[in-house]
């Protein structure tokens, strides 16, 4: 994880890749659906430097691993009902396929994210969530929706704020 913050993005793929090496031995699944969803994460984000960087045709194949990586971590996370770590899951592919100009399949997923989200009152989720659809749906030009989920993720910010003021 500290390779990948510092942009290291080998250093971080290699230690990625041992941690899975060891909970394969352990047969540890959460962790490794957290493993993958991490490798998922830093493709994500070696992506984002590939387009910076302009190399377009390593932009996509690192958008293909990412989504590759997130659906091997939601496999695990949906067989163990691992409710908030799926909802995280789906936010990330969700952001993928945003990222891709794929709105309809991103809004898919926001959506399956969203209803788990709100079923199990996972505040932190449903603030990304919402500002999530608000993007979309700004994206796509949809401005009705777009006010929406503005609206909502407002909502969620305000309450929260208030929730921790009041601890």
């Amino acid at each position: 994880i500290i390779y990948h913050r510092k942009k290291e993005y080998g250093k971080a793929l290699d230690y990625y890749t041992r941690g899975l090496q060891s909970c394969e031995k352990a047969k540890n699944e959460k962790t490794k659906a957290y493993l993958y969803n991490s490798m998922g994460r830093l493709f994500f984000d070696m992506a984002l430097a590939d387009q910076e960087n302009r190399t377009m045709s390593s932009y996509n194949q690192s958008l293909d691993k990412a989504i590759q990586y997130y659906n091997l971590s939601l496999e695990i996370k949906r067989k163990q009902k691992d409710q908030r770590g799926l909802a995280n899951t789906l936010g990330n592919i969700a952001v993928v396929y945003k990222e891709r100009g794929l709105y309809d399949k991103s809004l898919e997923y926001y959506t399956e994210g969203l209803k788990i989200a709100e079923q199990t009152n996972y505040l932190d989720w449903l603030k990304e969530g919402y500002a999530g659809m608000y993007e979309l749906y700004e994206a796509k030009g949809d401005y009705k929706n777009a006010l929406k989920y503005y609206v909502s993720y407002k909502t969620i910010m305000d309450s929260m704020a208030n929730a921790s003021v009041k601890e």
